[in-house]
């Protein structure tokens, strides 16, 4: 994934690749070679989800554990009025 990221000491925008998987990475700067930021990729999911009691709200996280282990999770120890009734998830960080 290529995102935009804004040199701090020299205002230039530069693109850095974020890879996948459990690299570890500290981009430069292509003008002044400053450090742009630091990353740690991770592997697991990303989810949407949301809940009937709450309309105008949406939980979008990111987890280790399986979408259904994190509804679980949510519904049970957060005191939300009803368990999640809807979820999307996705182990793929590109779409």
């Amino acid at each position: 994934m290529d995102i935009l990221v804004k040199c701090r000491k020299c205002d230039t925008e530069n693109t850095v690749t974020i890879a996948k998987g459990g690299d570890s990475a500290s981009p430069r700067c292509l003008r002044c070679d400053d450090v742009l930021m630091r990353y740690t990729s991770v592997s697991g999911y990303i989810y949407i989800l949301s809940n009937p009691r709450m309309k105008d709200l949406l939980k979008i996280g990111l987890s280790t554990r399986s979408v259904q282990e994190r509804i679980a999770e949510l519904s049970s120890a957060t005191g939300v009025p009803l368990a999640v009734q809807r979820a999307l998830g996705s182990t793929d960080f590109d779409k």
